[in-house]
């Protein structure tokens, strides 16, 4: 009986050291996520996006802007470029902004899971916003409106997603820039535009 009440302690010892190691390392896990991803789910304060990017954490940085939808399949097949991406541009002083655009019009808690549970599975590290489009969200489509796309990027139909754009200072310099998986042509472009 003794033999068998040490085997079951020990078994609960084991147990208890396990889980303790599973719990440490996903609390761990769960800082180093919050570290490289931010989730910002109100931009109420902001009424433009260049606004929004006229935020010191921007100054002098370039920022590469996703516009993406939860169920948007070419969005998602973007995202496994993402690190690739960042390799490449490791040198760069460039800042990641995702801007994701929820099609239903509503502030549905489901959506914002799911947003988030995509965000966490590809780790897109850097800063993630979500917004609305129906009725549209003034902070994207103050400047990213039909009428611009139309007359600037020659698109009749507006814009769709997935759309990369590229900033500095506070301005959108591209409306039109090359996608995570383009990643030579978008270092290119970046280099094109001279801002080091």
């Amino acid at each position: 009986m003794y033999v068998h009440s040490m085997n079951l302690s020990i078994k609960w010892y084991i147990f208890f050291i396990l889980c303790s190691f599973v719990v440490k390392n996903s609390f761990s896990q769960q800082q180093y996520e919050n570290k490289k991803i931010k989730f910002i789910e109100s931009v109420t304060e902001y009424s433009t996006l260049e606004e929004f990017l006229s935020r010191p954490i921007y100054k002098d940085k370039i920022v590469y802007i996703d516009l993406w939808g939860t169920t948007c399949l070419p969005c998602l097949r973007e995202f496994k470029y993402m690190n690739t991406l960042k390799k490449k541009l490791k040198n760069y002083d460039i800042s990641f902004l995702f801007i994701c655009q929820n099609t239903q019009g509503d502030t549905n808690n489901e959506w914002k899971r799911k947003w988030k549970s995509i965000v966490n599975k590809y780790q897109l590290e850097g800063t993630h916003i979500y917004t609305y489009l129906k009725p549209p969200d003034k902070f994207v489509h103050e400047k990213i409106d039909f009428e611009y796309m139309k007359k600037n990027i020659n698109e009749p139909l507006g814009y769709g997603i997935p759309r990369y754009l590229i900033a500095k200072g506070g301005k959108i310099l591209i409306y039109n820039a090359y996608k995570p998986s383009d990643v030579f042509k978008l270092t290119h472009q970046i280099d094109s535009l001279n801002l080091f």
